[in-house]
């Protein structure tokens, strides 16, 4: 999802290597997860957007900068796609102004900058003339459980293949 967004997890460079973790458990729980990682690792959040400003003042006091970058994906590769950004001081309130809401998810380190020259990749896939993929007749649809949804479902194929 973060690719959709114009945000590589890593780059020649800028990070060469990335941790994905849950944001559920809250900040004592992403903390937990990242144990001792570089830095300079591409954090990715998933269901992160509940406890972020607690998630983001917890990785700063733990040694990130406040500087670093941070993103949020709504609905990645749906047409509602929506990005945030801005950085470790500022993304809750950014989220917060931005109503931003599941699914979603954040994207924490230098790669997001990378946005700027990459662009958004699921908006200029479907400017071009290109659709983003729909469940098709080979392939039952992934079903919810019986629970009411709080987002729309989309469905997609795992895997695609052009000739």
């Amino acid at each position: 999802v973060p690719a959709a967004a114009g945000i590589p997890l890593t780059h020649r460079g800028v990070a060469c290597s990335f941790q994905v973790v849950s944001g559920h458990a809250g900040a004592a729980g992403v903390i937990e997860q990242v144990g001792s990682a570089d830095t300079d690792t591409t954090l990715v959040l998933l269901m992160g957007t509940r406890h972020l400003r607690a998630t983001a003042e917890a990785l700063v006091a733990q040694g990130r900068s406040a500087d670093t970058p941070a993103a949020i994906v709504e609905r990645g590769w749906t047409p509602e796609q929506r990005t945030l950004v801005g950085t470790l001081a500022d993304i809750a309130d950014i989220a917060e102004r931005g109503r931003a809401e599941s699914p979603a998810i954040v994207v924490i380190g230098e790669v997001v900058n990378l946005r700027a020259s990459l662009g958004d990749l699921a908006r200029a896939s479907t400017s071009a003339g290109h659709t983003l993929p729909e469940h098709t007749s080979t392939q039952p649809p992934v079903t919810a459980p019986a629970a009411p949804a709080t987002a729309p479902i989309a469905h997609s194929p795992a895997l695609s293949v052009l000739l």
